[in-house]
C-alpha cells in the first residue's frame, strides 16, 4: 500500500511544487493529539486498550488540499463506516477517560503526500485502490534536521 501511495506522491512533486512526505512517514491520522505529556500517555495507553473494532479497507481514490496547511493529501470520497466508528470510539476515550478536549472540526480521513504546496498544477490520474487497515498505532513525531519523522510508541491490532 505505501509503495502505490508514493508512486502517487512521486507523480504529483513532479508537477507541482512543494515537499514530498518520506515513505515511511505516510500514515492516516485517526486523531491528532499534540503534546502529550508521559503520565497520559499511560492513560492514553490504557483507555484505547478497551476499543474493539473489526479490520476493514478504505478505497482511497481521490486528491485534497487544504490551503492553510498547505498539504496534498489522497483519501477516500466516502469515509467507510468502520472508520468512522472507529474514529468516534476513540474520539469517546479520549475525552471520557483521558480528559482531552474533542476535535473541533469534522473528522476527514487522508494521508498527507505533500506539505508547503503553494498551489496545486496538475494531479495525475491513478486507479482507485484498497488499504486494508488491521491495527493502528500512537505515534510520535519528532522534528529533526531533514524533516519530521515518526516514531511508533504503541500499535493495537483491530479483531
Amino acid at each position: 500500500m505505501r509503495g502505490e501511495i508514493d508512486q502517487i506522491k512521486r507523480a504529483c512533486v513532479e508537477q507541482n511544487q512543494g515537499r514530498a512526505v518520506y515513505i515511511d512517514n505516510l500514515h492516516l491520522t485517526l486523531r491528532f493529539l499534540g503534546g502529550v505529556k508521559d503520565e497520559q500517555l499511560a492513560s492514553i495507553s490504557s483507555a484505547v486498550m478497551e476499543i474493539d473494532a473489526a479490520p476493514f479497507s478504505i478505497e482511497l481514490d481521490c486528491f485534497g488540499h487544504w490551503e492553510h496547511p498547505r498539504a496534498l493529501w489522497i483519501g477516500p470520497q466516502i469515509t467507510p463506516v468502520p472508520l468512522l466508528a472507529l474514529q468516534r470510539r476513540l474520539e469517546q476515550v479520549l475525552e471520557e477517560e483521558c480528559n482531552i478536549d474533542p476535535e473541533q472540526s469534522p473528522y476527514r480521513p487522508h494521508v498527507t503526500l505533500m506539505r508547503k504546496v503553494k498551489r496545486v498544477d496538475h494531479l495525475p490520474h491513478f486507479a482507485p485502490f484498497q488499504w486494508n487497515v488491521s491495527q493502528f498505532s500512537l505515534m510520535e513525531s519528532v522534528s529533526t534536521v531533514e524533516g519530521v519523522q515518526y516514531h511508533v510508541l504503541k500499535r493495537w491490532n483491530l479483531g
